[in-house]
């Protein structure tokens, strides 16, 4: 599964994808992102490490963010991985204000909650 969600002010991208190997990662998302040829060794090194951690997701920063959930897509994780993507972004940006964070997390979070809702086991 692959949801990519651009935000047009600032030019960039936050793409989620589900993957549950890295082989399987890589055919969903060819064709549908871009991905410079210098960035993918960044991607598949960041696989490698969920694989080894057994860690369930991360946000790897091309230029634009591409959030990696692993096996199944929760919600606390998605939170946690868009606040990653959106300080990447914001950091590239110069931008220094929270409340802008806050307002392009809440916009992420809610292009992806149709998404989410679909693909989502909550923990606990």
């Amino acid at each position: 599964m692959i949801h990519p969600v651009h935000i047009d002010i600032f030019g960039r991208s936050v793409v989620l994808v589900k993957g549950e190997t890295k082989d399987s990662f890589f055919r969903k998302i060819k064709g549908k992102i871009e991905i410079p040829e210098k960035h993918i060794e960044q991607l598949k090194s960041a696989f490698n490490d969920l694989e080894i951690k057994n860690v369930g997701a991360c946000a790897v920063d091309i230029g634009d963010q591409v959030i990696i959930f692993r096996k199944e897509i929760k919600i606390d994780y998605l939170v946690h991985e868009l606040v990653h993507a959106i300080d990447a972004i914001c950091i590239t940006l110069g931008i220094n204000d929270t409340e802008t964070r806050a307002y392009m997390i809440q916009y992420l979070f809610n292009q992806f909650s149709s998404f989410v809702d679909n693909n989502t086991k909550r923990r606990g």
